[in-house]
């Protein structure tokens, strides 16, 4: 399965990057289809440059909408830098989601925009959303065997197994250094429990021990 999903066309050439003093954070829509009425919602992809760190969130539209500004906000603190650049391109719905953003204060905020003759943001997340989607391919197609189901972009479930996805390349995806994302970023391995997307888990709610678990 994990040989079906990840499999890509040939990849794009690697650009060359340096150690910037403070990181810079791309972000951008992405689709879980390339083209087509069917591509599904737009994915807000964020990308941290020094860790290496990927978020996705699928949002109902673009623009600002407060579960998306929160959800962004959230993963700026967790990256752990006190300063990033915000580097977006000039599309009207992605400066006004910056704006919402920013006006969280989450971390100390400096706003870039890519000049139109530069791809270099969109390039990074259009490679953060290459890997992601791949993940994303590989446990459907687990999920679809498993329960002999077939799987649409319009089901619940997708817009949670996207983000789960990516977060599964932060945690686990080890790089080039021999280190995954999380590791660049707390400076220790993840070492929390994990279960397959979409298992059944039975579970005790928390201060339950001891007391009647018939219900």
């Amino acid at each position: 399965m994990c040989v079906r999903g990840c499999a890509n066309s040939n990849p794009h050439k690697k650009q060359s990057t340096h150690d910037e003093a403070i990181s810079v954070v791309s972000m951008d829509y992405a689709y879980a289809e390339d083209r087509g009425e069917d591509r599904g919602m737009p994915i807000l992809m964020m990308k941290d440059r020094k860790a290496r760190a990927s978020a996705a969130h699928v949002c109902p539209r673009k623009g600002v909408m407060q579960y998306v500004v929160r959800a962004a906000s959230k993963q700026l603190q967790l990256l752990g830098h006190d300063k990033v650049i915000l580097k977006t391109d000039n599309e009207a719905a992605i400066l006004d989601l910056k704006k919402a953003i920013m006006a969280e204060k989450p971390v100390t905020i400096v706003p870039e925009e890519s000049p139109v003759s530069e791809s270099q943001s969109n390039g990074e997340v259009e490679r953060a959303n290459q890997v992601v989607q791949k993940k994303v391919r590989a446990i459907r197609l687990g999920i679809e065997t498993r329960y002999g189901v077939k799987l649409s972009s319009n089901d619940t479930i997708v817009p949670w197994m996207i983000r789960h996805s990516a977060e599964m390349v932060t945690r686990l995806a080890m790089g080039k250094d021999g280190r995954t994302a999380w590791e660049r970023m707390k400076g220790n391995k993840f070492k929390g429990e994990l279960e397959e997307f979409g298992e059944v888990v039975w579970y005790m709610k928390p201060g339950m021990k001891g007391k009647q678990k018939f219900e």
